[in-house]
């Protein structure tokens, strides 16, 4: 009876110093696995987050106070900005493998066209908080926020028969990398106003789309035929194929909180990653793949 247990606590340690080794193995492949990920990312472009288009502008309020006798000027600076009525982006993603060493990832090519309309822009004409203030505004500006602005490989905006040349940066609080381009006064009267963006941008992993407009319509195809789907807001079609997938969200200011969050700047955040995704904090969608 000793002797069999005896052999009974050998082959349990045994085993337990076998699994000890499996487990140290596969941490160790998995750490490689995630430095040739970041080793891709930081040669190309990491996981990308898309945000906009949305129209901003800074402005300033000055107005004059009187303490003991002596006048004073007192300022405030403000941002006021427009969210799309509508949002509608259609892409088309292309995945091929990246390796370094014996590791691989995805790295995905989108190309997307999006289209943004306003109803109107009576978000952008200040109102004044004290009376015989002074307003002076900026001129505003249309802007698209991505995470890695070294993905773009290109980008241009069309407004009616206009084409606005864009700029590096957004110039947008917690959304610093992306595009922008100043609208003459003469387009914010012409309302409803619609703007149409193309849109080239490479990443590693995942993309991820805000659904900032008041109804936001998203539809994706790639030839990735292993799609992993997260954010707040599931795909609601989808076909996968051995050839690829074809996916398309539809997404309501009422269920999303998007808008009032990128109002106040606050940051995205992607609750997981995969290959083709659309997500912030409580406020996206995410397309996967």
């Amino acid at each position: 009876m000793k002797s069999k247990l005896i052999s009974i606590a050998l082959v349990l340690v045994l085993l337990v110093a076998a699994l000890m080794q499996i487990s140290g193995v596969v941490h160790d492949r998995q750490s490689y696995r995630q430095i040739a990920i970041q080793s891709v990312a930081q040669s190309l472009a990491g996981a990308q987050t898309l945000t906009g288009p949305l129209i901003h502008r800074a402005c300033t309020e000055e107005w004059d106070i009187t303490v003991d006798k002596q006048v004073r000027t007192e300022r405030r600076e403000f941002h006021l900005q427009a969210a799309p009525a509508s949002l509608s982006v259609r892409g088309s993603s292309q995945l091929e493998p990246r390796a370094r060493g014996l590791h691989a990832t995805q790295v995905f090519n989108l190309k997307a066209q999006l289209t943004a309309q306003w109803a109107d822009l009576e978000a952008l004409k200040p109102v004044a908080e004290h009376a015989n203030s002074r307003m002076n505004c900026g001129q505003p500006l249309l802007m698209l926020a991505v995470s890695d602005a070294r993905g773009i490989r290109h980008a241009s905006l069309k407004i009616g028969e206009q084409s606005p040349t864009l700029k590096p940066g957004t110039f947008y609080g917690s959304y610093p990398r992306g595009v922008h381009a100043s609208l003459p006064a003469a387009l914010l009267s012409a309302t409803p106003l619609e703007a149409q963006l193309e849109l080239e941008l490479v990443g590693t992993e995942s993309i991820s789309i805000v659904p900032l407009g008041g109804d936001t319509q998203v539809r994706l195809t790639s030839n990735w035929p292993h799609p992993s789907f997260g954010g707040q807001f599931l795909p609601v079609e989808r076909k996968i194929t051995d050839q690829g997938f074809e996916a398309s969200w539809r997404v309501s200011s009422l269920a999303s909180t998007a808008q009032q969050d990128v109002a106040q700047r606050k940051g995205v955040c992607v609750a997981r990653r995969a290959m083709l995704p659309p997500t912030l904090r409580a406020l996206a969608p995410r397309l996967s793949a």
